[in-house]
């Protein structure tokens, strides 16, 4: 019976044992390449950034112009038209007039730029810069107001009998809204539009999630 040859077996058993040996010699080495290899940084990877403008911005550019507070005032106001040479109960006319009203300060929205919200860096905290309020037309309530007393000199009231409208009042309501608009003036109400601003946008701004909200306003330039 011939024998069987054992070469290859020899051979491949031989080769398993050099590659076991080099794969227990190189095992620290590539425990330490991972970490080498991790350190590196990735040349083709990519990192994500946000920047998300606030959305109350457009929102108080939407509302224009914020009425922040009002007051509701009266006062009188009176307008004389005198003759040079004659006396009053001749030529002349005399009137009282009681104008109650309301003045608005408003706060105008409408021309923010995105520099107008500050936002920190962690997000946390929010600055708004606005313009400072201003006064509002004055609203005249006719329905309130009245005269208190007119007197008229003879001449003024024969003349009042040819003609259709004997009292001309618009100058009365003129002047009586410029009274109310003085009177405006020696009251809080811009202090207090400022105050209920303030109060109405760090609510707004903590319903978004900043927790510090700081409110300036900018006065305006001296003419």
């Amino acid at each position: 019976m011939a024998s069987i040859p054992r070469t290859g077996v020899v051979r491949s058993g031989l080769k398993l044992g050099i590659a076991a040996v080099i794969v227990i010699l190189l095992a620290p080495f590539a425990a330490n390449l991972g970490h080498i290899f991790g350190a590196i940084p990735n040349l083709f990877g990519s990192e994500r950034h946000e920047r998300v403008q606030p959305p109350v911005l457009k929102s108080l550019q939407d509302l224009a112009e914020y009425h922040a507070a009002s007051a509701n005032l009266q006062t009188v106001v009176e307008v004389s038209h005198d003759a040079s040479y004659l006396p009053s109960f001749i030529q002349g006319d005399d009137t009282r007039f009681l104008a109650v009203g309301s003045v608005d300060a408003s706060v105008d929205f409408s021309q923010l730029a995105s520099t107008a919200i500050q936002v920190s860096p962690d997000g946390k905290a929010v600055t708004v810069t606005l313009p400072a309020p201003t006064y509002a037309a004055p609203h005249l309530d006719l329905d309130n107001s009245q005269v208190l007393s007119r007197e008229r000199g003879l001449v003024d009231r024969v003349g009042g009998l040819f003609t259709s409208d004997p009292t001309n009042d618009q100058p009365l309501y003129q002047l009586s809204d410029q009274a109310l608009r003085d009177a405006a003036t020696k009251t809080d109400l811009i202090e207090r539009a400022k105050t209920n601003t303030t109060g109405m946008l760090t609510g707004m701004l903590r319903g978004l999630g900043y927790q510090n909200v700081t409110v300036k306003f900018v006065e305006p330039a001296a003419p």
